[in-house]
This record gives C-alpha cells, structure tokens and sequence, in this order.
C-alpha cells in the first residue's frame, strides 16, 4: 500500500524546520543509507552551463539525449515546487519562467490524479514536505558545500530538534549509479521497483554530479506508445558513459521536459488535452504538449 508524502508547511520563511503540532516522524522509517561528497566550490555568481545534444546509436533505434552540465551548482542548482507549492502542478516551462531559470527540467515523481508530490521536497531552504517512503534523495547543503544521494528518511533531513540540514532536495525512483559504479540492480530489490518499470522503453530523466561534484542532468527522448525511449538499464550504461558519479532516476514518460532560454528543447510526448492543441510543443511528437509537473530542477 502507497504511503503519500507527510505534508508540510511550505514557503518558510527561515531554515529552521517549523512542523506542525501533530507532526510524528514515521516510526516505520527504513535505515538511511547514502553517500556525500563534495560540491565543486565555485560561488561565481553566474552560472556556467554547457548543453549538449547527442545521438546515441543502440542496436534497435538511435536515441536522443540532452546533457546539461553545470559545473558551480553551489549557488546556480535548485529544486521547486509548483507555484502554489505541493499538491499542485505546472508547466516546467511556465515554473521555469516565473522562477528565471536559465535552464529546466522536471524532477520528482507525482500522484497524476492529485497533483501530490512524492518523496521528501526541500526548496532554497525551506522545507515542502517529507515522505517516509524509501525512494533515492539528490540533496545539495549549501553549508557544507556538499551533495547527499540515497536513501535518506526525514531525521536525515530534519533531525529532530534541528535545522534543515540540506538547502535542495528532490526524491526519484531507483538509484542509477553510486560511487561510479551500477547500482539499478540493488535499488530496484531495495525500492521494489517492478520489472515492467526497468524494461519500459520511455522518455527518461537522470540527474546527480560528477566526481568533481558538478551537476549533471541527463534526459533521453522516446514515445511509449512506439517503444521508443530508454530502459532503466540504459539510463544506467549512459549515466555512466557521461560521467554521473551519483545518479538517480526522475519522473520520465510524458513528464520529462527540459526547458533552455524560453523553449522547450526535448520531444514533448504528453497528449494535448483537448482545448489546448494550440500549447503543442514545436520540437513535439504530434498532437504533444507539455505535461504540467509538481517540481522542477532549475539553474539560475
């Protein structure tokens, strides 16, 4: 049975985490288990970003990928909810522009039905919500200057008693790659994650960092319905091909989205809801728009 997020109050106004009376941590939560490791320490105040479109020639289809790589995440890497916080849904596009996000993409997994999101939400330093479920975290602490991947339960996030410990955190589903090395197999035994999800061919989202601690984000175009896309295992080889040092899986399918100067640049695959075939996206599958999405990754 589905565990939804423990809501929290969103948009605090200072780091210290304010939870309600009758908040309970879970008593039910998993042993954390993850990994820390450097950001690399520019604080330029402008972030340096290189994007990179890439066809990836496989035995059953050629794929398209976009990397965006920013090498001073420290003060340039964020995580945000919805404009009206969570529950709640937007365009990556419009959360982009209404954030000034020079570049975007779709993050956490979300109920489709509720607009819920899923998995722990930290934003800017200030706590969305927690969610007891055990599902891989990408966190960023601008206090100690270093990223947090894995399984991390909500007393990682906010000790008891204590401060946020972490400035960005956004939740997936199945840890791609741990300290260089594959780690699908493991996560996937660990999260329960089904073998349909794994061997779906879809668009896909990855993000984590380097071995230098710069970000990376990595998103693979496809249309399910034609079965073209990534595997899970595919997003693993390729994670890996690019230089992830820590990688976690994001929402894929007709979610993913990467969003760059004030155009969408990957294959839109989500059907246009009727009434809006005029939001169709340019670069889109036919009859495509954008899905609107409960977080995003943003740099600014």
């Amino acid at each position: 049975m589905m565990r939804w997020p423990l809501l929290l109050l969103a948009g605090l106004a200072c780091v210290l985490a304010d939870l309600p009376e009758n908040f309970e941590y879970a008593t039910n939560s998993f042993v954390s288990d993850f990994v820390t490791s450097p950001v690399y320490p520019s604080q330029d105040p402008l972030p340096h970003v290189v994007h990179s479109t890439i066809i990836k020639h496989l035995p059953d289809q050629d794929l398209t990928v976009h990397l965006v790589r920013l090498t001073n995440p420290l003060l340039h890497f964020h995580v945000y909810p919805s404009l009206t916080g969570c529950p709640g849904r937007n365009r990556t596009s419009d959360n982009a522009q209404a954030r000034g996000c020079f570049i975007a993409g779709n993050a956490g997994f979300f109920d489709t039905h509720t607009g819920a999101c899923l998995g722990h939400v930290v934003s800017e330093g200030h706590l969305v919500q927690l969610d007891a479920q055990m599902h891989p975290s990408l966190a960023l602490s601008r206090t100690t200057q270093r990223w947090a991947v894995g399984y991390m339960n909500e007393v990682d996030i906010v000790p008891q008693g204590q401060n946020l410990v972490y400035d960005e955190v956004v939740n997936g589903i199945g840890w791609l790659v741990r300290e260089g090395q594959p780690y699908l197999n493991t996560s996937q035994s660990a999260e329960k994650i089904s073998q349909a999800f794994v061997n779906l061919f879809a668009p896909r989202m990855a993000a984590g960092h380097d071995i230098n601690g710069q970000f990376l984000m990595l998103e693979v175009d496809g249309l399910e319905s034609a079965n073209l896309g990534a595997k899970l295992t595919v997003m693993t080889e390729l994670a890996l091909e690019y230089g992830l040092y820590n990688a976690i899986n994001l929402d894929g399918g007709g979610s993913t989205t990467v969003y760059m100067e004030g155009a969408v640049r990957n294959r839109c695959c989500d059907k246009c809801a009727a009434g809006h075939e005029a939001e169709h996206c340019p670069a889109g599958w036919d009859g495509a728009c954008q899905r609107a999405v409960t977080t995003i990754l943003c740099i600014r």
